[in-house]
């Protein structure tokens, strides 16, 4: 079926720096199907798009002459060049525009105030889940256990093994198995 709500076109595109897809494509994109008939879209007018960075980096070919996905990563990439940027916003009038209005918005003060409490935030969140990683791996190797066993035990409890079956597979006792699954 394909759109018959009376719904406005929605497209997301995320842009992403992280392996948040266990596909390969750099481009993953989503609709809305029934979940036991593939072939019945709900409707059309929702499409989340994904854009992996990390994965766009890794292609050992890039083409930016052909491909406008490509010329659009590479023009979003931190690493890439003064030069390739400036290759690509020649060749491509809708990334030059994005530019112009980039540069144009960089201008505005509160705008760029905004951007840098934006990327301020990002970096605090990001410094405190590494902080809270580090503590709970501090933490287990205090009691003794490694990051390693507390993996392996996470795992054997994720198909389905009793603590009792853990422990006698760990050399735990089935207090610390019950201590790492959370179990009282």
């Amino acid at each position: 079926m394909k759109s018959s709500f009376l719904l406005p076109r929605v497209i997301t595109i995320n842009i992403i720096n992280a392996e948040m897809l266990s596909i390969n494509e750099v481009h993953a994109c989503f609709h809305l199907w029934e979940d036991s008939n593939k072939d019945y879209m709900l409707t059309d007018v929702l499409e989340i798009h994904f854009l992996d960075m990390v994965k766009f980096r890794r292609l050992r070919e890039k083409d930016i002459e052909h491909n406008k996905l490509h010329r659009w990563l590479t023009f979003f990439d931190k690493n890439a060049s003064d030069k390739t940027i400036q290759k690509i916003i020649e060749m491509d009038t809708s990334i030059e525009k994005a530019h112009k209005k980039i540069m144009t918005v960089s201008q505005d003060s509160e705008m760029l105030r905004l951007y840098e409490m934006r990327e301020m935030a990002m970096l605090d969140f990001n410094s405190s889940v590494n902080a809270a990683t580090r503590k709970g791996l501090a933490m287990g190797e205090k009691k003794g256990l490694q990051k390693a066993q507390v993996n392996f035990v996470l795992k054997l409890s994720g198909k389905n093994k009793s603590a009792e079956e853990i422990a006698e597979l760990t050399d735990l006792s089935v207090e610390e198995v019950n201590k790492i699954l959370g179990n009282n």
